[in-house]
C-alpha cells in the first residue's frame, strides 16, 4: 500500500500544500487587477476619522479637540537627513523609509562604523508587516507609546 492509500487518497494533495514554491513571491501587497474601481456612491470600510488614533478617542470617550494638525505633508519630516553627527529623522518619517535608507547605510558604510544602523535595521525589519511599516511613522509609535 503506498502513501496516497493511506492518506485515503489525499497524499498528493498533501504534498502540494507543503512543497514550497518560491517562484510566485511577490514584493507587491496585492494584485491590482483583482479589485473594483471605487464607487462614489458607497461608504468607505475605513472613514478618515477612524484612520488616526484620537478617532477612538473623540467617539469613546467624549474627548474634543478644536485643532487637529496633520504634519504628515511637511517634507522636512518625512526624510531621514544626514549631517555630521549621524541621521536626524523627522516624524512623519515611514518605518519603511527608514528601512530603505538603513539598509542603503549598511550597504555603502564601513562595517565599523555601520554597526548602530545595523542594529537599527534589524529592529526595523521585525518590526510589523510590510503594510504597517508603509503607513507607521516614528511620530505616531512615540505618540501611541
Amino acid at each position: 500500500m503506498d502513501r496516497m492509500e493511506k492518506q485515503g487518497g489525499n497524499a498528493a494533495w498533501i504534498m502540494k500544500l507543503n512543497t514550497p514554491k518560491h517562484d510566485d513571491i511577490s514584493d507587491g501587497l496585492f494584485c491590482m487587477d483583482d479589485n473594483l474601481p471605487f464607487d462614489l456612491s458607497q461608504d468607505l470600510i475605513f472613514p478618515p476619522e477612524l484612520m488616526v488614533t484620537l478617532g477612538p478617542k473623540m467617539q469613546v470617550k467624549g474627548v474634543h479637540y478644536p485643532l487637529i494638525i496633520h504634519s504628515g505633508r511637511i517634507l522636512e519630516l518625512q526624510t531621514p537627513k544626514w549631517g555630521n553627527n549621524g541621521v536626524t529623522v523627522g516624524a512623519a518619517c515611514t518605518l519603511s523609509t527608514l528601512k530603505d535608507e538603513m539598509e542603503r547605510t549598511v550597504r555603502e558604510m564601513e562595517a565599523e562604523k555601520a554597526k548602530g544602523y545595523r542594529a537599527l535595521l534589524q529592529t526595523l525589519q521585525c518590526l510589523a508587516g510590510k503594510q504597517i511599516r508603509n503607513m507607521a511613522t516614528i511620530g505616531g509609535n512615540i505618540l501611541s507609546a
